[in-house]
């Protein structure tokens, strides 16, 4: 009766304490505050520049990340959605670009300076060409997430790191974020990516998917839409979970989250990216033409795949249907097609198009050497096209690196050239009987955007706006801040530049009020965030540390 009764008083003292602990945690979660945007005005999506970077222009709002941060260093709690009630600073932000194509924002100055005479310090005074010459901070930075302020909080989660990428659909934002969950071991899966969706107004934010892989760049994703209701995240992934992996092809309804396997098994995949797009538009696959709704890869022919070759294919986004487009040659000359680049030719949508480039190599007794040959299917060809064409001598050696980007700009090991098209063959733009290299004296690093004739480079930490006519205009991000001016007032230095560390993929962006002039340059480096004009002016979204 005693044990009993001691085993009713515990089990009555446990559910005591559930139910006091229930109580208590209902109390700290309705303490715990919500995250409120106080956003009212929402962008209609006429017209977005940036999709895949750190920041979307959406008709005449600035989407970015406000901040980044290593994904290696993040621990279990960092990411959860506003995190002890504070908006993360590697968080999505908003600002107004104004009529004068600036940032809607005011701004905090230091007008004191050294009298050279008498070395003391001084005030510059309204009416003084120095005064509010010197920018030190972002006054509106402080009270992010208030209504009316110049900069607003959208994303209250951790936006911007290793992978960054969001893009802008309609009424929709998708952006990456680290996943944020322990595994049955214990170990933080930070390394597996999530993907969400909100509204621009920052409501109804929701889980589309998390990856099945650890190991993905932003070339293994992106998001694509064949009209405003249709949306997709594409994932070309290896499942890490799995004892057999296998690479797949995904498609994710971005509002059902429904997943789709497109195909499996799969190598060398190719995804359309495009970084801008229009309302009046309304579709990708009519934009671009039909190039664009496609995923291209390849397979291997057999067991033995470096003596066979592989076989390209392509599968339909939209409808899912897979086709063969190349298969030349036998077990003893096998062709190994490589798929490099799906890319939009001309953005203006009366003549907008677009074209799937892939390099050719052949393994044959009668060929010493192998050779690539580099082969185009556009809008004029791609409902029959079918690679059966012998392989031919061309100026593509099998070391050469190469890179394929829109309105025809392509590199080769790191040089910048044009091509045209003859035929479904690629032809470099000749001068003097050569091959016309563009802006000779710069190594690509990355392209950043392709506008027009007009091409953005990044070479260290500058950046290049090259015509295809040849003409170079140099942007530099090596400016040195507006503090670093003040504290070297008094010394005698060669250079008053300090190398930028850029800290998250740059992203060019269309102006808003028509796009027309010259592009904006979203930055961020270790110190700022700026925006870049063309004419090597900038303005300050914001300080870090300040």
């Amino acid at each position: 009766m005693a044990k009993f009764f001691t085993k009713k008083v515990c089990l009555i003292i446990l559910v005591s304490v559930v139910a006091l602990s229930g109580i208590i945690w209902a109390i700290v979660a309705n303490l715990t505050p919500k995250f409120r945007s106080g956003i009212n005005a929402i962008p209609a999506a006429n017209y977005v520049s940036g999709n895949g970077t750190a920041s979307v222009m959406v008709d005449d709002y600035l989407y970015f990340v406000g901040d980044s941060v290593k994904i290696s260093d993040l621990s279990y709690g960092d990411n959860e959605y506003y995190a002890k009630g504070v908006m993360p600073d590697a968080g999505i932000f908003r600002v107004k670009i104004g009529t004068n194509n600036k940032p809607v924002l005011d701004y905090q100055y230091d007008n004191s300076y050294i009298d050279e005479n008498t070395n003391e310090k001084k005030e510059w005074q309204v009416g003084d060409a120095e005064y509010n010459s010197v920018v030190v901070g972002v006054k509106d930075w402080e009270s992010i997430g208030k209504k009316n302020n110049g900069i607003e909080a959208v994303v209250p989660k951790i936006a911007g790191h290793d992978k960054t990428a969001m893009w802008v659909f309609g009424k929709y934002l998708i952006y990456v974020t680290p996943h944020n969950r322990y595994d049955n071991r214990g170990n933080l899966m930070s390394d597996y990516l999530d993907f969400f969706r909100v509204d621009l107004d920052g409501k109804n934010h929701t889980l589309i998917y998390t990856t099945d892989s650890t190991d993905l760049t932003t070339k293994n994703f992106t998001v694509w839409a064949d009209s405003r209701e249709n949306i997709y995240l594409i994932v070309n992934e290896t499942d890490n979970k799995n004892d057999k992996p296998e690479t797949k092809i995904k498609k994710i309804n971005v509002i059902t989250q429904k997943i789709d396997v497109l195909d499996r098994s799969v190598s060398n995949v190719v995804l359309p990216t495009a970084t801008q797009y229009g309302k009046q538009n309304e579709s990708l696959a009519q934009v671009y033409g039909g190039v664009m709704g496609y995923v291209y890869y390849t397979k291997t022919r057999g067991e033995n795949a470096t003596a066979r070759g592989n076989i390209m294919y392509r599968c339909s986004i939209n409808g899912g249907k897979v086709e063969e487009i190349g298969n030349s040659g036998s077990a003893e000359e096998g062709t190994t097609f490589t798929p490099m680049a799906v890319t939009p030719v001309d953005t203006e949508a009366a003549h907008a198009s677009a074209q799937f480039v892939f390099a050719i190599s052949v393994s044959s007794q009668n060929v010493s050497t192998i050779e690539k040959d580099l082969c185009v299917i556009t809008n004029q060809n791609y409902l029959n096209y079918s690679y059966q064409n012998p392989i031919q001598s061309t100026w593509v050696k099998k070391d050469f690196t190469i890179g394929i980007y829109a309105n025809n700009f392509c590199t080769i090991d790191n040089k910048l050239y044009h091509y045209s098209i003859a035929g479904d063959r690629i032809v470099l733009d000749q001068e003097n009987g050569e091959a016309k290299k563009l802006a000779s004296s710069v190594t690509v690093d990355s392209v950043l955007a392709v506008m027009g004739d007009d091409i953005y480079v990044q070479s260290g930490s500058t950046i290049y706006k090259v015509n295809k006519n040849g003409t170079m205009d140099t942007i530099s991000t090596n400016t040195s801040t507006s503090t670093d001016e003040n504290e070297n007032n008094d010394e005698d230095t060669d250079s008053t530049e300090n190398k930028t560390d850029i800290a998250l993929p740059v992203a060019v962006l269309y102006q808003p009020q028509g796009n027309t002039g010259d592009s904006l340059i979203f930055v961020q480096d270790t110190k700022q965030i700026r925006l870049f004009h063309t004419d090597q002016k900038y303005d300050y979204l914001r300080f870090k540390n300040s």
